[in-house]
C-alpha cells in the first residue's frame, strides 16, 4: 500500500518475544531520566501543555518552513502545495503538527511531509488539498466506521485528553480500518486544539479474543507506523487483555512504535472490571468507555447519530473557493476575450508552455499530464492561482481546471506550429 508504509511486517510466529523484549529494553535504558519522567507524567495525564506564547508559534512556523527546504522525499507534499498552495501552508493546519511534536520544528516538517504521503496512498493524488470526509469513505470504510469498533469518545478523560477506543475485530479488511482511522484523526481529534495540546491516549481492547481470533498482523504493524504521519499526539497507550497467549505477540507488537510510544505503553491484564478499573488509575473514569461487559462496542446507537449529524456539517460546510477582487500579475484568468489573453500572468503562462513544447511532443500520454502538473506547479510556486469569473469576482479553479487550461495552450500551439 504505496510508500508511506514500505518494510517488511514482522511474523510474530518466527520472532522470539525474550529476544524483542530485549532489544526494546535496550532501546528504552537510552533514554534520560528526563524523558522516562516526562512519559510518567504522559501517561498518568499530570503533564501540562506548553505554554504557547504569538512569539512562540510564529517563530516555530517559520523554522518549520525552513526545515520543509531541506527534507528529501517531499513527493507528495510538493504535488499538495501545488494543488493548493493556500491549504498546505495554513499556519492552523501547520499548528496541529507543531503541537504533535512539542514545537520541535524539524520533527513536525518531517511529519507533514509523511503526512501527505500518508494521504496520498490512503486516498489518491486528488484528494490531497483537501479535507478528507465521509463521502470519500467507501462502503467498507464506512462499515467500520459505524461498527464502532474504533471511535474517539465524545468526552475527554479526568485531565482534558482525548480517548481513542480500538477494540479487536479481525474481520475488517486493513486498508478500511487505516482510511476510516486517518478520517477520525484529522476531523475529530485535530479540530479538537485543547486535544492537540494535552494529547490522545488510544485504549487497545483484546479481551474476549485470543491472538488467533482478533489478531490482525498487518494493521498491528502498521497503525502504530501511521501515528507518524497524523497531526497527533499518543500521549499513553494502554493494551487491555485477558488471556496470557497475548503477551509474546505484544512484545513483538511494541516493535512497530517509535521510542517516544514504546516508553508510554502499558499492558493491564484481567477480566473487564479488572482492567476499567486499571484505566481508572490512570485518569480514564469507566463511564466513558464505550465498551460493554461482553467486549463488543456500546451506545452504537448514539455514536452512530453523532457520525451522521457530523456528515451533514460536512456537506454544509464544504470549502467555498477563495474569491478575489483583484488578481495579481502572477495570476492566471480563465475566459475568452482579448483583455483575459493580454493579462500579464497569461502572457507569462502562454511563455512558459512554449518553454515546455518539444518536451511535451515527445512524451507518452502519462508524461503529457504530468508536465502540465509541472507548469500548474510553477505558477503556483510563483504564489499565482488559476481564477475564472464569479460576477464582479474571481474564484479560484480547482487543479482539473488548471490542468486542462494548460493542456490545452499545448494543443494551440501546436496548430499554430503546422
Amino acid at each position: 500500500m504505496g510508500r508511506f508504509f514500505q518494510g517488511e511486517v514482522p511474523k510474530e510466529a518466527a520472532i522470539n518475544p525474550d529476544v524483542v523484549d530485549s532489544i526494546i529494553a535496550a532501546e528504552l535504558s537510552k533514554l534520560s531520566v528526563e524523558d522516562r519522567e516526562k512519559a510518567y507524567l504522559d501517561i498518568h495525564g499530570v503533564s501540562q501543555p506548553k505554554d504557547e506564547s504569538p512569539d512562540l508559534i510564529q517563530s516555530s512556523l517559520m523554522e518549520m518552513e525552513t526545515a520543509m527546504k531541506e527534507l528529501a522525499n517531499r513527493e507528495a507534499y510538493d504535488l499538495a502545495k501545488s494543488m493548493d498552495p493556500h491549504y498546505v501552508m495554513n499556519d492552523e493546519f501547520r499548528l496541529k503538527f507543531l503541537r504533535a511534536d512539542l514545537f520541535n520544528a524539524k520533527k513536525a516538517a518531517i511529519r507533514l511531509c509523511r503526512h501527505f504521503q500518508l494521504k496520498m496512498d490512503l486516498f489518491g493524488a486528488d484528494k490531497l488539498a483537501l479535507d478528507i470526509t465521509q463521502d470519500d469513505l467507501g462502503k467498507e470504510e464506512m462499515d467500520v466506521l459505524y461498527s464502532g469498533y474504533g471511535r474517539i469518545l465524545p468526552q475527554h478523560d479526568q485531565t482534558g485528553r482525548l480517548v481513542n477506543v480500538l477494540i479487536a475485530n479481525p474481520d475488517h479488511p486493513t486498508e478500511a480500518i487505516l482510511r476510516r482511522a486517518f478520517y477520525t484523526a484529522t476531523t475529530v481529534q485535530s479540530e479538537d486544539s485543547e486535544a492537540q495540546r494535552r494529547g490522545t491516549v488510544t485504549i487497545a481492547y483484546y479481551l474476549g479474543h485470543g491472538p488467533t481470533s482478533g489478531f490482525n498482523s498487518d494493521i498491528s504493524w502498521k497503525m502504530p507506523k501511521m501515528n507518524e504521519g497524523l497531526p497527533m499526539r499518543v500521549v499513553a497507550i494502554h493494551m487491555c487483555y485477558d488471556t496470557g497467549a497475548w503477551t509474546p505477540v505484544h512484545s513483538v507488537v511494541k516493535l512497530a512504535f517509535n521510542t517516544f510510544a514504546k516508553v508510554r505503553i502499558r499492558m493491564h491484564y484481567g477480566s473487564h472490571k479488572e482492567c476499567l478499573a486499571s484505566l481508572q488509575r490512570h485518569g480514564i473514569k469507566p463511564s466513558i468507555i464505550p465498551i460493554s461487559d461482553n467486549g463488543k462496542p456500546a451506545d452504537l446507537d448514539s455514536f452512530q447519530q453523532s457520525l451522521r449529524r457530523q456528515r451533514k456539517r460536512e456537506r454544509v460546510n464544504k470549502p467555498k473557493r477563495l474569491k478575489i477582487f483583484v488578481p495579481s500579475e502572477y495570476d492566471v484568468l480563465l475566459g475568452r476575450g482579448t483583455p483575459i489573453q493580454n493579462f500579464i500572468g497569461n502572457k507569462r503562462l502562454r511563455s512558459l508552455v512554449l518553454d515546455f513544447q518539444k518536451q511535451y511532443e515527445k512524451a507518452p500520454k502519462g508524461i503529457k499530464i504530468a508536465i502540465a502538473q509541472e507548469i500548474v506547479h510553477l505558477v503556483y510556486q510563483a504564489s499565482g492561482m488559476f481564477l475564472k469569473r464569479d460576477g464582479e469576482t474571481w474564484i479560484t479553479a480547482n487543479n482539473y481546471t488548471a490542468k486542462d487550461k494548460v493542456s490545452a495552450l499545448f494543443r494551440t500551439n501546436r496548430l499554430q506550429q503546422k
